[in-house]
């Protein structure tokens, strides 16, 4: 059994929408996703908060949201008191990865063993994807999953959390399965890319 993920040495810098490793320039996997479902190119879905939130509650279980959080502490607040926490060990939280063949990187939420269910990736997004189509979070797992099945590392299930202020909703697909979102996701932005390229 994995006892943790290492994660690259790359520095996600937000604020630009890249990361930066050494000196070389990545683009986040979900540029690519975006691409793929012609969502704007700044397109998160994320709430950035509730994301930080679920990290560091990850990391530590004695977090306590600061004044900053405000904004979402009924979310905060359902996440963390939530039993899923139960049924994880956690193997690492805000785990940069490199997808060298398309020259991006991912961020990883949460890495953990799902008791019966194996090594697992989770990502937490708010209730409705922030209007993102069902598969975007699915593929932005994929980039990860296909990243560690190249260093040997086979994860067996990822887990989509996604969070309001009255509940948390959990659904889970099979490694395979996401692999398959994000090789989706890879043909469908080659496609529009060769298509907007013969419209020019």
């Amino acid at each position: 059994m994995v006892k943790w993920i290492k994660g690259d040495d790359v520095k996600p810098v937000p604020e630009e929408g890249l990361y930066i490793a050494g000196e070389k320039i990545l683009m986040p996997a979900m540029n690519i996703i975006s691409e793929a479902y012609n969502l704007p190119p700044s397109f998160s879905g994320r709430n950035k908060l509730l994301r930080a939130a679920a990290i560091s509650y990850a990391k530590n279980k004695d977090w306590k949201p600061s004044d900053k959080f405000n904004s979402v502490k009924p979310m905060i607040d359902i996440l963390i008191n939530h039993k899923l926490w139960e049924k994880m060990e956690i193997l690492g939280a805000m785990i940069h990865l490199i997808v060298p063949q398309h020259e991006a990187a991912v961020t990883v939420d949460i890495a953990a063993n799902l008791g019966s269910k194996g090594l697992g990736l989770v990502s937490v997004w708010p209730s409705g994807l922030g209007g993102a189509p069902a598969v975007v979070p699915w593929a932005e797992m994929g980039s990860a999953v296909a990243t560690l099945a190249d260093r040997g590392v086979m994860i067996d299930v990822c887990s989509l959390i996604q969070v309001s202020d009255e509940q948390v909703k959990i659904e889970l697909h099979n490694g395979d399965e996401v692999l398959q979102a994000w090789v989706d996701a890879l043909y469908c932005a080659s496609v529009n890319r060769k298509q907007r390229d013969q419209s020019r």
